[in-house]
């Protein structure tokens, strides 16, 4: 299952936020989603943390039907070649350079920037922009498998997003907030009480290529540390079950 957003009705899942971000020059962060999207105007928001009382402080993953993007601080890396009426895997990483990168199952685009103020975020939103209490880029289609890390996906982990392996599975020590909006709000890892919009956001029949945990046998894969040391694994590998 997943979860059909309707434009006409400004539908939206949000919460206060598990986590900030500090400014991109000292910390990162990574943003996924599953989407269907319909044909809109400008770039509806798929996932985002925000500052409901500034438009300086928020990372964001959007797509309008032709192109995914990677927001922060007003800049985007943007990618085009999508359509509509399709599955795909977005994965936003904003790393410590204020750099954006955009990855789909299309391609990858690069954009470097001026960095968000940080640490000021207050609220995260399903389906809507409401940095600086805007309440407008509203997402028209289906959203699922939404995931927010406190940390920089590696170009493998974010294939493995879009493989379909669960983000349970990716990095899970940094892992901050997970929704699959399978068939309720809150069947994983939450790290947040979402609300919905006054016409909320229906459950439907599709969802899309990713693997659930109760299908995977799941091995550890712990890189050595520096030193000699253990460390604690960043990616999981797993054999379908």
């Amino acid at each position: 299952m997943a979860y059909d957003f309707e434009l006409d009705n400004s539908q939206y899942f949000t919460a206060t936020t598990p986590f900030t971000v500090g400014s991109a020059s000292s910390e990162s962060c990574t943003i996924a989603a599953w989407i269907k999207g319909e044909t809109l105007t400008g770039f509806p928001t798929v996932a985002q943390i925000c500052s409901n009382v500034s438009n300086n402080d928020r990372y964001d993953i959007r797509f309008n039907g032709t192109s995914a993007q990677a927001l922060q601080e007003g800049q985007a890396a943007s990618l085009a070649g999508h359509s509509t009426d399709t599955w795909y895997p977005m994965v936003g990483v904003f790393n410590l350079n204020a750099d954006r990168d955009i990855y789909t199952s299309v391609g990858t685009a690069n954009n470097t920037g001026s960095a968000a103020t940080g640490g000021n975020q207050n609220e995260l939103n399903i389906g809507r922009s409401n940095a600086n209490g805007g309440n407008t880029g509203f997402f028209d289609g289906l959203i699922a498998e939404v995931a927010m890390w406190k940390a920089e996906l590696t170009v493998a982990e974010a294939e493995a997003y879009m493989d379909g392996v669960s983000p349970l599975l990716i990095q899970p020590n940094t892992l901050e907030f997970y929704a699959p909006l399978r068939s309720t709000l809150f069947e994983y890892k939450s790290g947040a009480i979402l609300s919905a919009s006054a016409s909320a956001p229906t459950a439907v029949e599709d969802h899309p290529p990713v693997m659930g945990v109760e299908q995977m046998q799941v091995f550890e894969h712990t890189a050595p540390a520096a030193g000699g040391g253990s460390s604690a694994p960043n990616l999981l590998l797993l054999g379908v079950g």
